[in-house]
């Protein structure tokens, strides 16, 4: 999939208003991720294929 960020929240049902970026807890922010798809739930459980 080639969508931009902005593309798929336009496209969405709601209206989404995004703030940021935000560099001075960037660090904050992105801890938790790094070591979620570091680990074992990398990929989050879930698997997609393409036809």
């Amino acid at each position: 999939m080639n969508l931009s960020s902005r593309t798929v929240l336009a496209s969405g049902q709601k209206p989404v208003e995004v703030f940021g970026p935000f560099p001075e807890i960037e660090d904050e922010l992105l801890s938790p991720h790094r070591t979620f798809w570091s680990g074992e739930n990398a990929g989050g459980g879930y698997m997609a294929t393409v036809k």
